[in-house]
């Protein structure tokens, strides 16, 4: 990657307003969160009380915001190297350029919100198919445990 390509992409993440855009990303991402571990607990058979998943859901809450705006810094630069690694400084450039305009102002804005829609719909698939695949990892080890070779 070239010094020009990290300045674009690091000029694009500014102009994107990158800090502002992962705060909103990670509130959406832990409200998804939430929803998916509330769910998973609820599921497990066990008789887990509400004030237990919230309790749970609150760590994984505070641990998961955390962990990425603790660390902002890092993953801004770590972003900005990915973005130069698979795009060009012109094209970075350009992208910087277009963030004034008002459609992606507006695309930007909805960004986080159309992140979790699109998370919730991908985890609600992982949740649908988990028991199918814990079946068939049951059996893959037990096959693999029964085996002679172990």
């Amino acid at each position: 990657m070239s010094p020009e390509g990290l300045a674009a992409a690091e000029k694009l993440l500014e102009a994107m307003d990158y800090d502002e855009l992962m705060a909103r990303v990670v509130d959406g991402m832990v409200v998804e969160q939430r929803t998916q571990v509330r769910t998973m607990l609820e599921q497990s058979g066990e008789d887990i009380s509400p004030e237990l998943i919230e309790d749970v859901t609150e760590v994984m809450q505070r641990h998961s915001r955390n962990i990425i705006m603790d660390n902002l810094d890092e993953l801004r630069t770590a972003t900005a190297h990915i973005y130069a690694a698979n795009m060009s400084a012109e094209d970075l450039e350009r992208l910087a350029v277009l963030q004034a305009d008002p459609v992606m102002k507006r695309f930007n804005a909805a960004m986080p919100a159309m992140m979790q829609d699109t998370l919730a719909l991908t985890m609600g698939l992982m949740m649908e198919a988990q028991p199918a695949m814990q079946s068939e990892l049951t059996e893959v080890i037990a096959r693999h445990l029964e085996s002679p070779s172990n």
